[in-house]
């Protein structure tokens, strides 16, 4: 946790979150995000985007977005405990990152110091001005990972 105060003013949150998503870059402010969260039809700019998406996804997006994460929980603090719980959040790291550098070691630290915090209140506390979302990164990651786990199901 030190290292994150040596590259970063004390008191710097995160306020933008660019998401890449089909080689498209889109920055979205977080306070809009969270007010699109909470109430959809009185955001026009952002919601104009985001009400294209069909009201199930909507909804799956605001529930992400808002609903604590119970990140010590049975299953999920032995998980982030563990090494492989650790080099997952590695590679998220990769995923969901700072503009410059790995996230990996950013992202273990805020889930394990924000337990109960939403998961827009969990991008708040990163210590840096901006945070990026690369989907195609994360479409990517997963393909792989179930090519793993298919791989270690035949074995």
């Amino acid at each position: 946790m030190a290292f994150l105060c040596l590259w970063q003013h004390p008191g710097v949150a995160a306020e933008r979150l660019s998401v890449r998503v089909a080689g498209l870059e889109l920055p979205l402010e977080l306070k809009q995000l969270e007010d699109w969260a909470r109430q959809p039809g009185n955001n026009p700019e952002l919601g104009s985007w985001l009400n294209l998406l069909d009201a199930k996804t909507q909804q799956n997006i605001r529930l992400l977005l808002l609903q604590p994460l119970p990140l010590q929980g049975n299953s999920i603090g032995p998980l982030l405990n563990s090494w492989a719980g650790q080099q997952l959040v590695q590679q998220l790291g990769r995923v969901l990152r700072p503009p410059q550098g790995d996230g990996g070691q950013l992202l273990l630290n805020l889930l394990r110091q924000h337990n109960g915090s939403s998961t827009l209140n969990l991008l708040r506390a990163a210590p840096t001005p901006e945070l990026r979302l690369d989907l195609d990164a994360l479409i990517d990651l997963a393909g792989r990972l179930r090519g793993q786990l298919r791989q270690q199901v035949s074995l």
